[in-house]
């Protein structure tokens, strides 16, 4: 590659992720109006899973378990900081650090891991399964909802901008 492909690769890439993440918006704020929701929730990061879940008519838990997971990101994040650094900044910190965070120890690295893969593993049951019972409710089946949840800018428009109608059972029901 020479020196002038490389700016190019980068802006084209880029702008393919910008135009994804602007159509995928707009297309969940459709589904919002879809579903009778503002559209503005959105917009806003956490409330938007929290609005998903609830059209989806999963449990409060399965928001709960979502934190857990973004917690533990954090927490295996910080804890891994100690072997990045020098090793004279990591015996300083250790006594700290090993007090508010008993994995940061590097014997217990092996069930940090196993913990971190555990707990984004749950995040993905719980984003997989949020698309499948969503993609239910508009009508859609089961392989579409596993495309909703793996491939967004290209299931998200469709769900948005085709024929699909929100069905709610409990508001049929009553």
């Amino acid at each position: 590659m020479n020196s002038f492909q490389e700016p190019v690769s980068f802006f084209l890439t880029m702008a393919f992720i910008v135009v994804s993440a602007v159509l995928t918006l707009i297309s969940r704020m459709k589904i919002f109006e879809k579903a009778g929701r503002s559209a503005v929730t959105a917009v806003i990061p956490f409330l938007s899973f929290y609005v998903m879940l609830r059209l989806a008519g999963m449990k409060r838990i399965w928001t709960l378990l979502y934190f857990v997971t973004l917690l533990n990101i954090f927490l295996t994040i910080k804890a891994l900081m100690p072997l990045l650094l020098p090793d004279e900044v990591v015996q300083d910190r250790f006594t700290l650090i090993s007090f508010l965070y008993p994995f940061a120890h590097p014997h217990f690295i092996n069930a940090l891991f196993l913990v971190y893969w555990l707990f984004n593993g749950t995040f993905l049951f719980i984003y997989i399964r949020l698309h499948l019972i969503l993609a239910g409710k508009f009508g859609r089946s089961k392989s579409f909802g596993l495309g909703m949840a793996l491939l967004e800018p290209v299931f998200y428009p469709v769900l948005a901008f085709g024929k699909s109608e929100f069905r709610d059972e409990k508001k049929q029901a009553a």
